[in-house]
C-alpha cells in the first residue's frame, strides 16, 4: 500500500444534438460566469512565494504517479490542443463535466461520464472510490484535510470540484470540475478543466490564464480546456507534513480553497486500485463471496457474479437465449439470515451491463449515491435500490425488519432512504 494513501453515446443532426445539448445546459452544475495564452514564468515571478523559514521546502511532487493517472494527464494535455475542433459542442458554458468526461471517456473509463458535476462525484462513490469534502473553513482546516486524508498528497488524475453547496445541488453555474493534473518545479499544481476564466471578469482587461485570444477574439469562444495554476505546497523538512498552502489563482473562485465554495476530490476506485488503497470491507456480501464494488455485485473465486439484476437485464439474457440462468434464483444461507440472489458468469454479466454509472435499467439517484430501479409515477412506491450495501446498512436493515432484500441487493427506495438518515 502506498504510504500517502496509507491513511486515508438513430442519428441525429449536428443543429439538433446542439440544440439538445443547450437545453441539457440549465441543468449542468458547472460555472457559468458572464465575463494570450497563459504565461508560465510570468506566473511563476507573480506568485513566487520563497519560505523565508529555513525549516520549510516546497513540495515538487504533490500529485501521485501510477500507469492510469499518466494516462488521464496525457489526455487532458491532448484535450487541451484538440478540443478547437469540437469547440460547438465542448467549449461552451456549463460544459465542464462534459469536457472531463470526454477526457474520461478517451481513457476507457466510461462509467463517470455525466453532463452534471454531482453525478459524476457519486459515481466515484459508488463504485468504491473515495470522495473527500475538504474542510477550507480556513487554511489551517484544508492544511489538516488533506495531511490526515492522503498523507498530503494526491493521486495524478483526481477530480477536484468546487460547489457552492455542500452536495452540489442547485442551477447550472454552481459548481465547476478538474481533474489534478502535474506539479512543476517551482512547486505549482495545476488542474485541468474548462476554463471561464476571460477579460469579461476583469473589465475587459486581459490577464494570465484567462481564455487564450485565439478563442475569445478570433473563434468568439467563452470557454477553454486548459490548465491553470491551483495550490502550491510549503511542507516541513522535519515531519514532510503540510505546513502551508498557498491559493495560486483565486480568481477562479469555484476551485480555489479560499473563496468559499466547496472543495471535494474524487479518486476514482480505478486509481486506488493502483495504489492497492482501494477498500471492500466495508460491503456486505453473502457468506463466501467477496464484494466488487467497481462491478456492483458479489463475486466468487470462479468469478461469478451474484446479486438481484435489473428487469431489463435480465429480460434482454432471456432474449439472448441464455436460458434457465438468466432468471433463476439460488438461496444462500447464511448464519442469521438467507439471501436471495441471481448467478450468472463474469461474461455475461459484463456483456448485459452496459457502461454506466449503473447498469442497464437502472438510473443513478445522487442525492443516495445508488442505482434505482425505476417505477413509473403511479408505482413510486415500488421503486428499488439494486446493488452492494455497506454491512451497516445491511444490519440497521434486519433490525429495522428488513427481510431477505437486506442481505440479496435489493431493498425498498423508500425504505432505504429510512435506512440512511
Amino acid at each position: 500500500m502506498s504510504k500517502q494513501l496509507s491513511s486515508h453515446k438513430k442519428t441525429w443532426s449536428k443543429s439538433y444534438l446542439w440544440f439538445l445539448l443547450l437545453a441539457l445546459s440549465s441543468l449542468i452544475a458547472c460555472s457559468d460566469r458572464d465575463v494570450d495564452t497563459p504565461n508560465e514564468n510570468n506566473l511563476n515571478k507573480s506568485l513566487s512565494l520563497s519560505s523565508t523559514h529555513d525549516t520549510l521546502y516546497v513540495e515538487q511532487s504533490f500529485g501521485l504517479s501510477s500507469p492510469l493517472g499518466d494516462k488521464i494527464l496525457l489526455q487532458s494535455q491532448k484535450w487541451a490542443m484538440q478540443q478547437v475542433e469540437e469547440s460547438e459542442e465542448f467549449a461552451q458554458p456549463r460544459m465542464c463535466a462534459h469536457n472531463v468526461s470526454r477526457v474520461l471517456n478517451d481513457v476507457e473509463l466510461p462509467y463517470y461520464s455525466d453532463y452534471l458535476v454531482p453525478n459524476m462525484v457519486s459515481t466515484v462513490e459508488l463504485r468504491g472510490g473515495l470522495v473527500a469534502h475538504l474542510d477550507n473553513y480556513d487554511k489551517q482546516g484544508f492544511i489538516n484535510s488533506l495531511n490526515n486524508l492522503f498523507g498530503g498528497h494526491l493521486p495524478i488524475g483526481t477530480l477536484v470540484n468546487g460547489c457552492l453547496y455542500a452536495d452540489c445541488s442547485g442551477e447550472g453555474g454552481d459548481g465547476h470540475i478538474a481533474i489534478l493534473g502535474e506539479t512543476d518545479e517551482e512547486g505549482v499544481v495545476y488542474l485541468y478543466h474548462n476554463n471561464w476564466y476571460r477579460p469579461d471578469n476583469e473589465g475587459g482587461e486581459r490577464k494570465d490564464y484567462m481564455v487564450s485570444t485565439h478563442y475569445y477574439d478570433e473563434l468568439n469562444l467563452r470557454r477553454q480546456w486548459m490548465k491553470t495554476p491551483w495550490i502550491r505546497i510549503h511542507r516541513s523538512k522535519e515531519t514532510n507534513e503540510i505546513v502551508d498552502i498557498e491559493g495560486l489563482l483565486p480568481e477562479i473562485d469555484d476551485l480555489d480553497p479560499y473563496t468559499g465554495f466547496f472543495i471535494t476530490v474524487s479518486i476514482m476506485p480505478e486509481l486506488l486500485e493502483e495504489f492497492g488503497s482501494l477498500e471492500r470491507n466495508h460491503f456486505f456480501c453473502p457468506a463466501g463471496l467477496k464484494p466488487d464494488p467497481m462491478l456492483g455485485a458479489c463475486v466468487d473465486d470462479q468469478q461469478n457474479i451474484y446479486g438481484r439484476f435489473s428487469e431489463k437485464m435480465t429480460q434482454e439474457c432471456v432474449e439472448l437465449g441464455y436460458g434457465q440462468a438468466c432468471t433463476q434464483v439460488h438461496r444462500l444461507e447464511g448464519e442469521h439470515y438467507t439471501a436471495s440472489v441471481q448467478r450468472w458468469s463474469q461474461g455475461v454479466y459484463n456483456q448485459l451491463r452496459g457502461n454506466k454509472a449503473c447498469p442497464v435499467g437502472l438510473s443513478l439517484d445522487h442525492e443516495i449515491n445508488s442505482c434505482v430501479q425505476a417505477a413509473d409515477q403511479e408505482h413510486r412506491n415500488q421503486e428499488e435500490v439494486i446493488g452492494l450495501f455497506s454491512k451497516s446498512i445491511v444490519n440497521k436493515c434486519l433490525d429495522w425488519g428488513g427481510g431477505e432484500g437486506c442481505v440479496s441487493g435489493r431493498i425498498s427506495a423508500q425504505f432505504y432512504r429510512e435506512l440512511i438518515k
